[in-house]
């Protein structure tokens, strides 16, 4: 047989507005858009920030910690005294459980 005649060409689809990578939007959409859905929870989104900050602040202080026992804590047990040590080692242990707790 001979060549199959061509079909006619289906009308293309128009073109799908969402199928871009940019979309636009006006300035400040996306910050008005976050604090709109942030706005109802704010209580706990200031309490879940202060808890963060409180978290990482224990988990930074346990090597300053480390450093200031090395430099105080040791000449002071060298000495018989054994309460700065004391004092750093129950502090480290505070904030090892703060920062498991937050």
């Amino acid at each position: 047989p001979g060549p199959v005649p061509a079909s006619p060409a289906a009308p293309s689809p128009p073109p799908d507005p969402f199928d871009q990578d940019d979309l636009p939007v006006a300035k400040g959409a996306t910050r008005a858009l976050l604090g709109a859905l942030l706005r109802p929870h704010r209580g706990r989104v200031v309490l879940t920030v202060l808890f963060l900050l409180l978290q990482q602040a224990a988990t930074q202080a346990g090597p300053l910690l480390v450093a200031y026992a090395i430099d105080h804590g040791v000449p002071a047990v060298r000495r018989d005294d054994y309460g700065p040590l004391i004092a750093l080692g129950t502090a480290y242990a505070l904030c090892a459980l703060g920062s498991g707790v937050f």
